[in-house]
């Protein structure tokens, strides 16, 4: 029935509305709360449609139900757009985050400025051993401390327990540093004192706020949106489901019920027909008895006829040759038969609208479970999608943590290389004109071999300078890997990504125990910037350049097995294990035209792995497929690659492979991407095309 088909499509719509409200919770991506707004108008046209179908129709049942769901969806209706705005808020959205920025932060500065400024005053005081043993306290006290802080903002930040197990450690130690600094107060003069009991007040004011920090982090409130999702939303989009879900079932029940009274109807006229014919055979038999020779041609073509009509040809008549009483049966019996036929098309009419309406119901029925079999694989790509988003996080902060210590560093370095060239040449000019050295001072020389301490104090300063650079290249790529604050579209370049990704794996492309280092040729063209998602890109990159690395790690490794015998391994692995092979991986970026003058970009990654057979080249982009050992991979990587690059960049992506010579990757992407409205009027177009098919 219309009503059933409504109710199915509506339940349909409320499951994918809960959907994306998550996705939108989860990634921050503006397609997923656009898509919400499409699933609620048309499950408020469903819900209209019902609420139309059944007030025309008397006989219903579901009037109760139906007025709880349009109450129920009246309440509902309020939650997602107050979750969208706490989900945009990310401060409120946090709220340990918050508390940590508006105090724990504020005291942790404090702390950090008022010991450099003990350990500034230490530092002018005499090198007495006792100043000295103090001076190292307060330093491993104010790194312990600023440790502590980076190791409980990324707890509060990640909700990993490695960094809750590396904040007690650190604040074990900073408690143990100011144990020792406290109990040795008399050695400090009485400004430091002062300072002592500063520090000692915001120190207690960060520990104070710790146990509320690490309650809500560890509770259901870590993310607000998500709590009020899990505990308003979803119990009332439960409870109109199971609703929508009775209604569906009683439309069924009633369909089956008239379905059953129609093939009794049928049945019984059946019988009816059997029955008069056997009464008008008895009459014919009677009349043929008391007018055997006058009426017995007439009886028994009317007895063919009635034979007939038992066979169930419908389509019998019996000729009327008189007007007298047997031309009247005749006439009686023609009209009994075109009444029977009547009655026997139009049930069988219904019959085969009944069974119509069944059987598009039953489809509706499989559509449903085909949409919940996507919806479940839309939720493990958004469970690989928010721990990529938790990494990329962890990333960003601890970049941040990394980079405020070494560009303190690396600022002084050049203060400390002028210092040092002074001192050096003060020495140089005491030397000079004070050659006549006491027998103390060139002892004291010969010991530290001062020639040497000269010559290797400014190459020390370089090679210092050269590692904090490095450092923070480090931490510039990881920033730009991660990209955090970049969720929306936005104009890029792709040789960025593929260097941030590239100085990510660096360690994996160096030297290892079984197998030397391997080489990376870059052929990059001269590329102009794409409209893009950058950090999905990135994640793109990192996922299949981390396969090629496993293609040629696999390929040089003898012991590896990959889910094969070790003959069939050594077989394949021979001519990769010669001492003339050289692993090797090539990247070529370059531009294109598409048939409609379009320009677009492409890269390939190519990699002189052991290559892929057939039926893993067909199912590479399969979700949860992989052909690692067990634990050693999701077998989301290239799925979600592949969605990301097809289906929300709208380019392609292509595998050519050979069993024992390598693959190649190659992905193509618009230089522009189509506008919102573009796609969706391209999907309309695409869906009435299916449904004209």
């Amino acid at each position: 029935m219309p009503t059933a088909l409504a109710s199915s499509q509506a339940q349909q719509e409320l499951l994918k509305m809960s959907a994306h409200i998550r996705g939108y919770l989860v990634t921050g991506s503006s397609e997923y709360r656009n898509q919400y707004y499409l699933s609620r108008q048309t499950f408020e046209q469903e819900l209209a449609a019902m609420i139309r179908m059944l007030a025309t129709n008397s006989a219903t049942d579901n009037s109760e139900q139906l007025a709880e769901l349009e109450t129920l969806y009246a309440q509902w209706r309020q939650i997602p757009e107050e979750l969208f705005v706490l989900s945009d808020n990310f401060l409120d959205n946090q709220p340990a985050l918050k508390l940590f920025q508006e105090e724990g932060e504020l005291s942790l500065l404090n702390i950090q400025s008022e010991t450099q400024a003990l350990i500034n005053l230490q530092a002018e005081r005499s090198p007495s051993a006792e100043n000295i043993k103090m001076l190292k306290e307060l330093a491993a006290f104010q790194t312990s401390s600023a440790l502590l802080g980076s190791s409980l903002r990324a707890y509060i930040i990640t909700r990993t327990p490695d960094f809750r197990f590396e904040y007690t450690g650190k604040s074990r130690a900073a408690n143990q540093h100011w144990k020792t600094i406290t109990d040795n107060l008399e050695q400090l003069t009485p400004a430091q004192q002062d300072s002592i009991e500063s520090i000692q007040v915001q120190r207690q004011q960060l520990l104070d706020i710790v146990p509320e920090l690490l309650s809500i982090v560890e509770s259901d409130r870590y993310r607000e949106d998500l709590f009020v999702f899990s505990t308003q939303a979803e119990p009332l989009a439960a409870e109109m489901s199971t609703l929508l879900n009775e209604i569906v079932l009683r439309q069924q029940q009633r369909l089956e019920d008239e379905l059953a009274l129609s093939k009794t109807g049928l049945v019984r006229a059946q019988w009816q027909t059997l029955a008069g014919s056997f009464i008008a055979l008895g009459i014919a038999l009677r009349l043929t008895l008391l007018l055997r020779r006058k009426i017995a041609d007439p009886i028994v073509r009317l007895t063919q006829a009635t034979a007939q009509i038992i066979e169930g040809n419908l389509e019998a008549k019996t000729a009327i040759e008189s007007e007298d009483e047997i031309g009247s049966l005749a006439k009686m019996f023609n009209q009994m038969t075109d009444y029977l036929k009547a009655s026997h098309e139009n049930l069988e009419r219904n019959n085969i609208a009944l069974e119509s309406q069944k059987t598009e119901l039953e489809s509706k029925n499989i559509q449903i479970n085909q949409a919940l079999e996507a919806l479940q694989e839309t939720q493990s790509q958004l469970i690989q999608t928010e721990k990529m988003s938790s990494l990329g996080q962890m990333v960003a902060g601890i970049a941040h943590e990394i980079n405020n210590p070494v560009s303190f560093i690396h600022g002084n370095l050049p203060c400390m290389q002028e210092y040092t060239s002074d001192l050096i040449d003060l020495v140089r000019l005491y030397e000079q004109y004070y050659a006549d050295d006491k027998a103390e001072i060139k002892a004291k020389k010969e010991e530290i071999e001062l020639d040497f301490l000269l010559m290797d104090i400014p190459r020390t300063i370089v090679s210092m300078q050269t590692g904090t650079q490095r450092i923070r290249d480090i931490v510039l790529s990881l920033r730009n890997f991660s990209r955090l604050d970049e969720s929306d579209m936005k104009q890029t370049t792709v040789a960025e990504g593929l260097e941030s990704t590239l100085l990510i794996l660096q360690s994996r492309l160096g030297i290892q125990a079984f197998r030397p280092a391997i080489t990376l040729v870059k052929q990059y063209g001269d590329l102009p910037g794409i409209e893009c998602y950058p950090g999905q890109l990135n994640q793109v990159f990192l996922n299949i350049l981390s396969n090629a690395i496993d293609a040629v790690d696999s390929a040089s490794h003898p012991e590896e097995i990959n889910h094969k015998s070790r003959k069939e391994n050594s077989k394949k692995n021979s001519e990769k294990n010669k001492p003339d092979w050289k692993p090797k991986i090539v990247i070529t970026t370059d531009t294109q035209l598409t048939t409609n003058n379009e320009q677009q970009i492409s890269i390939e990654i190519q990699d002189n792995g052991e290559g892929m057979d057939d039926y893993t080249m067909q199912s590479m982009f399969d979700p949860f497929f992989t052909t690692k050992p067990v634990g050693s991979g999701t077998g989301m990587g290239l799925s979600v690659s592949h969605k990301i690059v097809v289906d929300r960049h709208h380019g392609t992506i292509e595998c050519v492979s050979t069993k024992g010579v390598g693959t190649t990757l190659r992905i193509t992407l618009p230089c522009q991407q189509q506008s919102a409205a573009e796609n969706s009027q391209q999907q309309a177009i695409a869906s009435n095309n299916s449904e004209a098919l």
